[in-house]
């Protein structure tokens, strides 16, 4: 099981790392700093589950998605969160399947909630 988390701020990609460690020990954890680092593992790895931020410099959350989507990616068609701060227009999360989105300030029970969904891993 492999997570990838892509965020331009280090200590909210620390905060993922330590919250799904807790979820999954067992899974591997990868981080991206922006949205170009996160396509390129995304070509190498198939994911199980990606959380990205939406507001990012070089390639923002939703460009990100939009390019995972159409390219020929390993991860192309893993589930998605992403975390805004404001509302997404409301006709991206229904043009790209598997996408869901979640408000920031960032609540962990239901970012491990909503997570455990869509991996099917129970939360213990």
């Amino acid at each position: 099981m492999n997570f990838l988390f892509v965020d331009d701020e280090p200590e909210i990609l620390e905060w993922y790392v330590d919250l799904f460690r807790f979820m999954a020990p067992e899974a591997k954890l990868t981080v991206a700093a922006d949205g170009k680092a996160a396509l390129e593992s995304c070509r190498s790895t198939q994911f199980s589950l990606i959380v990205t931020d939406c507001n990012m410099p070089d390639m923002d959350g939703m460009e990100f998605i939009k390019r995972l989507r159409s390219e020929d990616t390993l991860s192309r068609a893993a589930p998605v969160i992403i975390a805004s701060g404001r509302d997404l227009p409301v006709d991206f999360i229904g043009k790209h399947a598997n996408v869901h989105e979640i408000q920031k300030p960032i609540n962990g029970q239901i970012l491990l909630k909503l997570s455990s969904k869509l991996t099917k891993i129970p939360i213990f």
